[in-house]
């Protein structure tokens, strides 16, 4: 209940003086942002944020790379099978059967 009755305070005190709710929520980010270790927990999880994406993207375009890599070495491969049967079939039409 008597938390209740807290809410029933709180609400009226923002709706009927809501600057002085403002002023301490500003003093307290403005209490927040002046330290120092804040500032550096900022900048900290920033730069780690910035590195993680950074790293990603390298890791995405070396997948690629490989990948890239891995499909030309088949399709040489590929490539080098076809010819050796055209050219089978191409030699071995003039060849009696050997049936």
């Amino acid at each position: 209940m008597n938390s209740t009755m807290d809410d029933v305070n709180l609400y009226l005190a923002k709706r009927w003086c809501p600057n002085v709710f403002q002023s301490e929520m500003e003093s307290f980010n403005d209490e927040l942002f002046e330290s120092e270790e804040a500032e550096v927990i900022v900048i900290s999880s920033t730069l780690i944020f910035v590195i993680t994406i950074a790293i990603g993207f390298l890791v995405y375009v070396y997948l690629r790379w490989r990948q890239e890599q891995e499909d030309e070495k088949i399709m040489d491969e590929l490539r080098i099978v076809v010819n050796r049967a055209a050219n089978k079939e191409r030699y071995s039409a003039f060849l009696p059967d050997e049936r």
